[in-house]
C-alpha cells in the first residue's frame, strides 16, 4: 500500500515491510485498514526499537470532514503530519497498485505541544476537538489557528461571562448556529432521503442555491437566466438530504422562497463559503400561526384538487391575467399527490427540527399583495431587513430576469 511505503520513509526503516513493523508492534492490521477504508475515528500507537533506534508512532483517524478523511500522524523522530484525503481517493491511496501516495495529501504541522489548550478548570483539549469548549481564555484559544473565541452575553457563571473556543469551520456532521457555535447537525444525521435538485452550470466559481417553495419544480423558474452564477435549484421536500459538491465555489448565495425559507433555515448553515441568506415571501417559522402559515391557509392547501387548482393560482399566486397566462405556461410538472405528501412531510419536519431553525437572514423580500404569508407579520419579524415588492402576489418571478436580480433587489 502506498501509505505504508510512506511510513517506511517517515520512520527511516525502508529496509523493512510495513506489515512486518505492524506485526512486531502487535497492531491489528485488519482493523487498522478497515477503519481507514471507512474513515472511522480511531487511534493506533506503536513504540518499537528497529535497527537499534527507538521510535514511537501514532495514527489517528479523525473522521470525515467535508468529503475528506482527516488523518493525523505523529512520529517521535520526524515530526507530525496532518493529512486530508478526499474520500473518493481513499481507496486508491490504500491500494498497493496505485500511484497515489498518502504524502500527496499531507503537510507537516508543529509539535503537538502547541496544538492543545486548557479551559479555566485546567481540562486539556486538542485543537481538533469537535466540540466547542466553554470558559477558555483568549490566550489559550489563540493557540489554535482554526479556532476563535466567542462570548455568550446571556449566560454567566457567577460574575464570569461564558466564552466558547469555537471552530471557525465546522467539521462534517456539525453546523454553525446563529450564535456562532458548532453544533451537531441533527438534520444531516437523521435525513437520508434527498431533496430533488436541478443544476444550471454557467462555468462560474460563484453559486446561487435556491430553495424553492411547496409544490415547485425547476420549470416554474425557467424564465430566469443567470450568467455570473451557477444555480442549484432544490425542491420537493419529501426528503431533506443534500448531496452536492460545494468545494469549487469561492462564494455561495442562498435564496429561500416560501416554504423554502424554513428549509434554508435548517440546512443553509452547513454550506461552505456562504455569503448571504435571503428570504423571499416566507418565514423560517413556517407553521407558526402568527409568523408563518395560518391554519386557514394550510387547510386551503390541503383542499386543492384538479378541479380548483387554477382558481387557487389566480387568487393566491399572481397579480394579473398576463402573469396568470405565463404562470400556466411555466407550471410545475409534479403530481398533486406528490405535493400533498410534501406538505405532510414539511409539517413533520417542522415539529422535529423546530430547535434547529436559524431565523437569521440577511435580507427579506415580501410581496405587497401576498395572501399566503401575512404582510404585517413579516414586517414585524424582519424589521429593517425587509424590502417590499409592490403590486405582486406570492409568485414573484415575473418581476425578475435572473436569480442574481433577486440578490440585488432593494
Amino acid at each position: 500500500m502506498r501509505y505504508l511505503i510512506f511510513l517506511l520513509v517517515a520512520l527511516s526503516v525502508s529496509n523493512r515491510s510495513y506489515a512486518d513493523v505492524i506485526d512486531k508492534a502487535n497492531v491489528d492490521e485488519t482493523k487498522h485498514i478497515t477503519d481507514l477504508q471507512n474513515c472511522r475515528p480511531s487511534t493506533y500507537e506503536q513504540t518499537r526499537e528497529i535497527a537499534g533506534q527507538k521510535f514511537s508512532l501514532s495514527w489517528e483517524v479523525k473522521g470525515a470532514e467535508d468529503n475528506h478523511c482527516r488523518l493525523q500522524i505523529k512520529n517521535s523522530t520526524e515530526g507530525n503530519l496532518d493529512c486530508l484525503v478526499p474520500l473518493d481517493k481513499l481507496a486508491a491511496v490504500l491500494s498497493e497498485d496505485s500511484d497515489i501516495s498518502l504524502i500527496d495529501y499531507c503537510q507537516t504541522t508543529e509539535s503537538s505541544s502547541g496544538a492543545k489548550f486548557q479551559d479555566t478548570n485546567g481540562v486539556e483539549y486538542d485543537c481538533d476537538t469537535k466540540l466547542n469548549v466553554q470558559m477558555v481564555s483568549v490566550e489559550e484559544c489563540s493557540r489554535c489557528p482554526h479556532r476563535e473565541l466567542v462570548e455568550d452575553k446571556k449566560i454567566k457563571f457567577g460574575k464570569k461571562q461564558l466564552t466558547y473556543c469555537v471552530l471557525q469551520q465546522c467539521p462534517s456532521g456539525y453546523k454553525k448556529s446563529s450564535d456562532g457555535l458548532c453544533k451537531v447537525d441533527k438534520v444531516v444525521r437523521e435525513e437520508q432521503t434527498p431533496m430533488k435538485q436541478y443544476f444550471i452550470d454557467n462555468k462560474s466559481d460563484k453559486l446561487i442555491v435556491f430553495f424553492a417553495g411547496w409544490g415547485c419544480d425547476e420549470h416554474q423558474f425557467a424564465n430566469l437566466k443567470d450568467r455570473n452564477y451557477d444555480v442549484l435549484v432544490l425542491y420537493d421536500y419529501n426528503g431533506l438530504g443534500l448531496d452536492f459538491d460545494f468545494s469549487k465555489y469561492r462564494e455561495v448565495e442562498v435564496i429561500g422562497y416560501s416554504a423554502g425559507v424554513f428549509v434554508a433555515s435548517i440546512i443553509a448553515d452547513r454550506i461552505p463559503n456562504l455569503k448571504h441568506k435571503i428570504a423571499l415571501n416566507g418565514n423560517p417559522y413556517l407553521f407558526d400561526e402568527k409568523k408563518g402559515l395560518s391554519s386557514a391557509i394550510v387547510n386551503t392547501f390541503k383542499q386543492i384538487t384538479m378541479d380548483n387548482y387554477l382558481d387557487f393560482r389566480r387568487e393566491y399566486m399572481v397579480d394579473s391575467d398576463e402573469e396568470f397566462e405565463l404562470y400556466n405556461q411555466l407550471q410545475s410538472e409534479r403530481s398533486l399527490e406528490s405535493c400533498q405528501s410534501e406538505l405532510q412531510k414539511l409539517q413533520e419536519f417542522y415539529k422535529r427540527y423546530l430547535g434547529e431553525i436559524n431565523p437569521v437572514f440577511d435580507k427579506a423580500i415580501i410581496s405587497e399583495h401576498d395572501k399566503i404569508f401575512n404582510f404585517k407579520a413579516q414586517q414585524d419579524f424582519y424589521g429593517d431587513k425587509l424590502y417590499v415588492l409592490p403590486e405582486t402576489k406570492h409568485h414573484v418571478f415575473f418581476k425578475f430576469k435572473s436569480f442574481e436580480d433577486i440578490l440585488k433587489y432593494n
